[in-house]
């Protein structure tokens, strides 16, 4: 199935005698598209992005005699996963609001609305549900040191895998 960027780089309209000049149209779609591949480059580096913090997430469970170097790594995580996604969200939805100022907005300007849009609570449900079991995971450590005895036991890595 063709991404949507080449779906908009590839769009067909009938011709007409009134209406928008079809280069400006053309050349507006384009720009749209490259918006797109954009996003979908995007959405790329936010998987390697989750596979990276899957792995940190693995050397955090790894650590294990340390409740207090698993919750501070465990905040670091989530703080870099919420920048990363907020900056990216905010870059993809401005230059897709900039993009429809210019002309009325077609079918597929929406779409990328909507998809940014996704993407955007797709990340922050991913980093919220990270950081709520590493926070988990941070006081079941501390309990099991209170009470004498440390055990590892794999957190968040089924959430992660499933947005992968």
């Amino acid at each position: 199935m063709p991404s949507l960027a080449d779906r908009i780089r590839t769009a067909d309209f009938p011709v007409v005698r009134k209406g928008f000049d079809p280069d400006a149209v053309l050349t507006f779609l384009s720009s749209i598209a490259d918006e797109v591949a954009s996003v979908e480059d995007g959405a790329r580096a936010e998987g390697v992005r989750v596979r990276r913090l899957e792995r940190q997430l693995t050397e955090i469970q790894n650590i294990g005699s340390d409740p207090s170097a698993v919750f501070l790594s465990a905040t670091e995580a989530k703080e870099r996963l919420l920048a990363d996604a907020q900056v990216r969200a905010e870059e993809i939805l401005s230059s897709a609001r900039n993009a429809s100022r210019d002309v009325t907005a077609p079918d597929p300007v929406l779409k990328a609305l909507e998809e940014a849009e996704i993407i955007e609570a797709a990340a922050r449900t991913i980093a919220e549900r990270v950081v709520a079991e590493a926070h988990e995971r941070a006081h079941d450590i501390i309990a099991a040191a209170s009470a004498g005895h440390v055990h590892t036991q794999s957190v968040g890595t089924k959430s992660l895998q499933q947005y992968g």
